[in-house]
């Protein structure tokens, strides 16, 4: 497929190559629920989620969620990395392989706990709330009880990348698609249109190997 899109539905499925972004609002137009399906070889930037997140379905994709959801269930997943900056609940996964999660630390917020206030207690309260940032604590259906499930891990910190390299790449792909949506789309016959159509899997290809997607 090998575009970039604006997240366009709660439901949304069916995309190859693709880097998915969400609304051009800062920050982007939260929503209830988000449902993820039969996604591979993605990077998928998220708004924040005020309930739950499912991933269904996905195979070699990156996964951020830099303002947080309520819920985070993957069923099926294989190969994915999600970085998300705050969790209320323990994520949940089902029938998953080589998935790793790690803690998106945004601008400001030097604690790491995910809302910026700067007490470590991930509740955007300052020291008013409880602790209720879970995104760690994962619950593996497959290995229910038991510690150390061979179908996820903790990122190390070593391979982890700043959200500061993340907001610069996502900028940089929303610049990338409005440059092809100003290229416009022919008719698609002939050599320039198929010229057209081959520098822009180029470019966004590019985009997502600099992403550490695998392609």
């Amino acid at each position: 497929m090998h575009a970039i899109l604006a997240l366009a539905s709660p439901h949304t499925s069916s995309l190859s190559h693709t880097i998915l972004l969400p609304s051009r609002t800062a920050p982007p137009t939260p929503t209830p629920t988000l449902t993820l399906k039969n996604v591979t070889h993605s990077l998928l930037l998220l708004p924040a989620v005020t309930g739950a997140l499912h991933a269904t379905s996905l195979r070699s994709c990156t996964l951020l969620a830099p303002y947080g959801c309520g819920q985070l269930r993957l069923h099926a997943c294989v190969d994915v990395d999600v970085y998300v900056s705050r969790c209320a609940s323990r994520p949940v996964v089902e029938d998953v392989r080589g998935v790793r999660f790690a803690p998106l630390v945004l601008d400001g917020d030097a604690d790491g706990d995910g809302d910026g206030d700067g007490d470590g207690d991930g509740d955007g309260e300052g020291d008013r709330g409880t602790t209720t940032n879970r995104w760690a604590e994962v619950d593996d259906f497959n290995f229910p009880g038991a510690d150390g499930s061979p179908n996820w891990c903790v990122m190390p910190s070593s391979e982890r990348v700043a959200w500061g390299v993340w907001k610069g790449l996502c900028a940089e792909a929303r610049r990338v698609g409005d440059e092809i949506a100003r290229d416009g789309h022919g008719d698609g016959h002939g050599d320039e249109e198929r010229r057209r159509r081959r520098r822009e899997m180029e470019m966004v290809e590019g985009l997502l190997v600099k992403a550490g997607v695998r392609v």
